[in-house]
């Protein structure tokens, strides 16, 4: 089971970047854009990306090194992730994980930033981080998220290599499902399908019986009130 397993429909961008992983250190680009609608696992593969990059074996194995679970689990001292449940990231947390940026690995080969939703900084904010992008310190590799090239801005993504993941289809997320969690095909089936490429949302679809039951109570309370609604409307034309 190597590192990239986890990550679901995006075959062909695990293979270039295991393969960039494994290959001479000074050929790889310091400074990336992760682009994926929600669901398709951007940050995941950020993470999985930062475990190749750290870890001896490349994230290979066929059990994970002591590397590999530290960087996955967030507790890898070489690996920083700043991510926000808020509107926006502020600037002070951009100068704080800047300062960290430019601090000489501990333990690993490099000290790498991941900043999940980077569209969520305003301007002023990712002028503060642009300088570290366009040069990053010697030792240090920044894995930026966002859902589209388009959402961050043109200084930003120009000084950076984007990668684009697809929409995981729904056969592969069924998958998925039905190898992680043990669910019946048809669940898993019906969950994929449902949840239109989202991951996460499938997961919880296909193992909660009553989160799917809620969602299909919602949409015939939607389509009655819709019904309902027309029967008001023909009614008053018929006036």
């Amino acid at each position: 089971m190597s590192v990239w397993d986890s990550l679901v429909g995006q075959q062909p961008v695990i293979d270039m970047l295991s393969r960039i992983a494994q290959g001479d250190p000074s050929q790889i680009a310091q400074s990336w854009l992760i682009c994926g609608p929600p669901g398709s696992g951007r940050s995941n593969m950020a993470r999985a990306f930062a475990a190749a990059l750290e870890s001896p074996d490349h994230g290979m194995s066929d059990e994970p090194t002591r590397v590999t679970q530290q960087v996955l689990a967030g507790t890898h001292p070489d690996v920083t992730v700043l991510a926000t449940n808020k509107v926006t990231i502020g600037i002070d947390q951009v100068r704080e994980i800047i300062t960290t940026s430019e601090q000489m690995p501990a333990t690993a080969p490099w000290r790498i930033i991941i900043i999940e939703d980077v569209d969520r900084m305003l301007e002023r904010t990712t002028n503060v981080l642009l300088k570290e992008i366009e040069e990053p310190a010697e030792h240090c590799i920044w894995l930026l998220c966002a859902p589209s090239a388009q959402d961050v801005l043109p200084t930003i993504r120009s000084r950076t290599r984007i990668v684009n993941l697809a929409v995981p289809s729904a056969s592969a997320v069924a998958g998925f499902l039905t190898a992680t969690t043990g669910v019946e095909p048809k669940v898993a089936q019906r969950a994929a399908r449902l949840a239109e490429g989202h991951i996460g949302i499938a997961k919880l679809y296909a193992t909660d019986e009553q989160v799917m039951t809620d969602r299909d109570e919602l949409v015939v309370g939607v389509l009655n009130l819709a019904r309902a609604s027309d029967a008001v409307l023909l009614a008053g034309n018929l006036i």
